[in-house]
């Protein structure tokens, strides 16, 4: 009898599910959402999703926060019915009002006192369709170690004013060789946070606007500045739940769904100019130009939200804060 050899056609694990479903909670409109929620959460809204947040030694895939609710909904995905579900995962789903997400359509629940969604697949194909290229690099990017992929690697500008530079100083003080960030909870802006790569370049600038609570997008407008970071990112995106880390930004010590700045990342920093006293020395540029936009719609979306530049741009703007930087050292 002839033995058959067959490719492996399970060309995703059930991980690539959470990602779609962390995605599309954030991202779905009214009509799509609901589709995604049992009935009992159509009229509440989603203030943050959580990737493995659990206690009691069991961690659902997902735990979604509506606002102006402290505890969290526990969402486990499966990709059917038939997949293997352990007691404890049960139980927990039970007693924390949670959630089973598959692609099964069912008309009786499995489970008792279990919320069922039943999950679009041809949304699910589609999502995966329109993703696929950076899920192809970040699949290079963390399984095959390249450190670069074909397309390169993605340029970032991140503009922040006021308060958050005292806390950049602040984290590179007592973090240098570890720096780190975090990024506000802001719907405007979690698509830029969810796209940047490792590998990826980002630059922080500890800016100055002088125009109001809003930044002006002028070109003609002076660009100012305290200091900057030159970095490359190490890990693109992750939460802190339970650390001191966890609230660095944070005054006192909310619980998770009241967190302004859940949103971490890591990085290394290349080079930088060193943030000078506030209000006593600032550095002029020159004309924002055609940084302009990109410096305003970082600022005003989640008072620091990175911004994506090309490569010319990049090119252009560190060059020239590198040799100003040079000049400001060696004054002739």
């Amino acid at each position: 009898m002839a033995i058959k050899k067959t490719i492996n056609r399970n060309a995703f694990n059930e991980k690539i599910i959470h990602r779609y479903l962390f995605e599309r909670f954030y991202f779905s409109n009214n009509n799509s959402l609901k589709k995604l929620l049992p009935q009992k959460y159509h009229g509440e809204k989603i203030n943050l999703i959580t990737p493995e947040d659990g206690k009691e030694g069991y961690r659902p895939d997902l735990m979604i926060y509506f606002k102006k609710k402290i505890h969290g909904v526990p969402l486990e995905v499966k990709w059917n019915l038939n997949s293997a579900i352990g007691d404890n995962q049960i139980k927990y789903l039970q007693d924390n009002n949670g959630i089973l997400a598959t692609f099964d359509k069912w008309s009786e629940p499995e489970y008792k006192g279990i919320d069922y969604i039943t999950i679009d697949h041809e949304d699910f194909c589609d999502w995966t369709s329109n993703h696929i290229s950076k899920l192809s690099r970040e699949s290079m990017v963390y399984q095959a170690k390249v450190k670069e992929a074909s397309k390169g690697n993605q340029f970032w500008v991140v503009f922040l004013r006021g308060s958050a530079n005292k806390n950049w100083k602040r984290m590179t003080d007592l973090h240098y060789s570890n720096p780190f960030w975090a990024f506000k909870q802001d719907n405007s802006s979690i698509k830029n946070i969810l796209d940047l790569q490792k590998n990826d370049c980002c630059l922080f600038i500890n800016g100055v606007a002088s125009e109001g609570q809003g930044m002006s997008d002028n070109p003609n407008l002076k660009f100012e500045y305290y200091g900057w970071g030159i970095t490359k990112i190490v890990d693109p995106y992750y939460m802190v739940l339970d650390d001191v880390k966890a609230t660095f930004f944070e005054k006192n010590n909310p619980p998770i769904n009241l967190r302004r700045w859940p949103h971490f990342m890591d990085f290394k920093i290349l080079e930088n100019m060193v943030v000078s006293d506030y209000g006593i020395n600032r550095f002029t540029y020159g004309k924002r130009g055609e940084f302009s936009k990109i410096f305003a719609d970082s600022a005003n979306i989640g008072n620091g939200a990175p911004i994506a530049i090309s490569r010319r741009q990049w090119e252009s703007l560190t060059a020239s804060l590198k040799t100003q930087k040079e000049k400001l050292k060696n004054p002739k």
